[in-house]
């Protein structure tokens, strides 16, 4: 699976693993840029600044879209509609269903209707 695929598109379906690096990832490296971001804005006295603000904006953006993107298609390898994941804007309950049901629960055995067994392809032969 290619990088783009991985973390951006809906399609597929993805293990528990793969389902928490594709979540921890992207939330460490936003914590590091605008940590980064806050430091040099700070430094160059422009903390106020327009392109500031956009780019805290744009990388937040990114990892709400691969945490979206993630829980997509561990919903497919539970043989679940992705439009299950609307229930991620109920406050706490949503993000508490998010990361036990998605990152804890077990994915269908073999194909289904989303594609193949991502632990299957990943067994050696």
């Amino acid at each position: 699976m290619t990088f783009t695929k991985l973390y951006f598109s809906l399609e597929g379906r993805i293990s528990r693993s793969t389902f928490w690096f594709k979540v921890l990832l992207p939330l460490f490296v936003f914590i590091f840029v605008s940590v980064l971001i806050a430091v040099v804005a700070v430094k160059i006295g422009r903390l106020d600044d327009g392109a500031t603000a956009f780019l805290l904006c744009l990388t937040h953006s990114i990892v709400i879209w691969s945490g979206i993107a993630a829980g997509v298609k561990r919903l497919h390898d539970r043989g679940k509609s992705g439009r299950a994941i609307l229930i991620t804007v109920i406050p706490v309950i949503g993000a508490i269903w998010y990361f036990f049901k998605l990152g804890f629960a077990k994915g269908t055995k073999g194909e289904n209707q989303f594609g193949p067994d991502p632990l299957a392809a990943a067994k050696p032969r």
